[in-house]
């Protein structure tokens, strides 16, 4: 087949750099495929079946390797000449008498519709040209919006990245109400961030606001235990950290005659530091929350006597162990 085709000329060429390269690699695309396509039709023309097979071999690598160039309609013609590598020969020997006019027909088409795509003004979206099956296409738009709360996510740290050094510096200034806003900044950015909540108890807990801190520090127990992968090398910290906040708690309770309140909050405290120390056999605070543990279970058990009245018990649950509390930064 005569290499006819006609170009655009550059009135009716794509405007922009980009629709200038497109037609450039489109004209480059075109000009190795006819040179093939003209090879192949010779290879039929004296039967020469092996030859045709190595020649649709690197024609068909000439188009895949510009496929993105492509038009749908080359792509289609493209795959109706790959049916016909398993029909040629691999040994010396003439094409298939059924095959060899058909074959000679789809390389006419293609060389046809390659000519026709240097006139289409845009690049075609890929998926069109390869006509994306819906399971792959849904698979690629799972994968962006993977992708995208990814980076989303990256974002998110890097800012609460920032507010905790941020917070950090005003700790070590001992401005613990700006180190608090800092924190509380940084919650409401990444509100599942589990270290933001244990080192907001920190700070609330040197301010005295023992409460607040507990409340923090059981949202940070529990966003660790429900995402184990989001966990820091510290992260059993939290409920040392709560166990210290709760004993805080219930002196403050013995001491203003809540005697129900103190023995609640005690055994929590307990439970607090008995779940640590499950989860830490050696190193960190160990040993100290062994021993405040072992003094809080001696606490509770003397809750039980009547004879004790509430400032006995709050001054009973302050003393054991106070030189050794003290919170930790997760």
């Amino acid at each position: 087949m005569a290499n006819n085709a006609r170009f655009p000329s550059a009135s009716g060429s794509p405007q922009g750099s980009l629709g200038q390269l497109l037609l450039e690699r489109r004209c480059e695309v075109y000009t190795r495929a006819a040179g093939l396509i003209m090879d192949l039709e010779e290879a039929l023309d004296v039967d020469d079946g092996l030859r045709a097979r190595f020649l649709l071999h690197d024609l068909r690598r000439c188009l895949r390797s510009a496929l993105a160039f492509l038009t749908a309609e080359v792509y289609r013609e493209l795959e109706r000449l790959e049916a016909f590598s398993d029909v040629l020969p691999s040994d010396e020997g003439p094409v298939p008498s059924g095959a060899r006019s058909e074959l000679a027909d789809r390389i006419q088409i293609l060389h046809v519709k390659l000519a026709r795509s240097l006139s289409v003004p845009h690049l075609q979206e890929l998926e069109e040209i390869v006509d994306l099956s819906a399971r792959l296409k849904a698979k690629m738009d799972t994968e962006s919006r993977v992708h995208d709360e990814q980076t989303r996510q990256r974002e998110r740290e890097e800012r609460c990245l920032a507010y905790e050094a941020e917070a950090r510096a005003h700790i070590a200034a001992k401005a613990y109400s700006r180190a608090s806003k800092c924190l509380r900044k940084a919650t409401r950015i990444d509100p599942e961030r589990a270290v933001l909540r244990n080192d907001l108890g920190v700070v609330l807990s040197l301010m005295g606001r023992n409460l607040e801190a507990v409340e923090e520090y059981r949202r940070a127990v529990s966003l660790n235990e429900a995402h184990p992968g989001h966990r820091t090398p510290e992260w059993s910290t939290s409920y040392y950290n709560l166990g210290v906040a709760l004993r805080k708690l219930a002196q403050e309770s013995f001491r203003g005659g809540q005697i129900e309140q103190g023995h609640e909050r005690l055994g929590h405290a307990a439970d607090a530091f008995e779940r640590y120390t499950e989860l830490n056999t050696s190193g960190g605070k160990v040993a100290e929350a062994r021993e405040i543990l072992a003094e809080l279970r001696h606490r509770l058990r003397l809750t039980q006597r009547p004879e004790l009245d509430a400032q006995e018990l709050g001054e009973g649950a302050g003393e054991a162990a106070a030189e050794r509390e003290s919170v930790v930064e997760g």
